[in-house]
């Protein structure tokens, strides 16, 4: 029953995120629709690579000054939309999942030959947190055994090999927030997507990926956020093509 039910969450988690890159321009100053620009990225290192961007604060301004929140809508599939900071849903195996910061990014990553374009990034609030979802929780990461409320990041993105030949490539291994935590993406991501059931790129496909990370602080301290993305490999010589990058976003 509980294998069952972890199944159901998962379901239910993909539901919630599988909109990420559909959200209009209600929920940032970015439209995801039109082509991604490049990030500011660089080579990883022990150097701070922090720069400064505009923060998208418009739709958490308006929520928090208690104007009209839009009713939670559904896709054409039935996949939940969430665009809008103080928007929820209720889930029976879950509990009350709440948006509580939302940055719209749509900016590409290169590691050559992968092109990576980042489309959002959200962080969402579980309340009233079920027994199922704290049990599905703790093989990633959930030590409290009795939370009164979850905080996860959510990161929505999608990879593509521009080349012919076969590449091997992690995808995010870690996510650092501006409140001090680093997040293990490797380890810890309790989404499961496209990219998770084969890290190898064959000739000219496309992948879509998303990353779920519990973490430990309030999304009020939570700012910016840098992504570091693994390096790319070839499939077959396990030759390094292009070393580890990092992306850093304000909220």
């Amino acid at each position: 029953m509980k294998k069952l039910a972890w199944i159901a969450i998962t379901a239910i988690m993909l539901l919630i995120i599988s909109a990420c890159g559909n959200a209009d321009s209600t929920s940032g100053t970015e439209d995801p629709k039109g082509e991604a620009a490049a990030s500011d990225q660089e080579e990883v290192s022990n150097q701070d690579a922090a720069e400064d961007e505009d923060a998208d604060e418009e739709t958490s301004e308006k929520s928090s000054e208690g104007e009209d929140i839009p009713k939670v809508e559904k896709d054409e599939n039935g996949n939940y939309i969430l665009t809008t900071v103080g928007q929820t849903i209720d889930e029976p195996d879950t509990g009350t999942i709440e948006l509580m910061k939302i940055k719209d990014v749509n900016e590409t990553v290169d590691i050559s030959p992968i092109k990576v374009t980042v489309k959002d990034i959200k962080l969402f609030q579980i309340t009233d947190v079920q027994e199922t979802m704290i049990d599905y929780l703790s093989m990633y990461g959930l030590e409290n055994t009795a939370p009164e409320k979850l905080n996860y990041i959510q990161i929505a993105y999608k990879s593509e090999n521009t080349e012919d030949k076969d590449i091997d490539w992690y995808g995010i291994q870690n996510v650092v927030l501006s409140n001090g935590e680093q997040l293990d993406a490797m380890m810890n991501d309790f989404i499961s997507d496209d990219h998770d059931m084969d890290t190898i790129y064959y000739g000219n496909v496309k992948k879509d990926g998303t990353v779920g990370l519990l973490y430990k602080g309030n999304p009020e301290e939570v700012e910016s956020v840098k992504i570091i993305f693994g390096e790319s490999m070839d499939a077959e010589s396990y030759e390094t093509l292009t070393e580890k990058q990092q992306v850093e976003y304000e909220l």
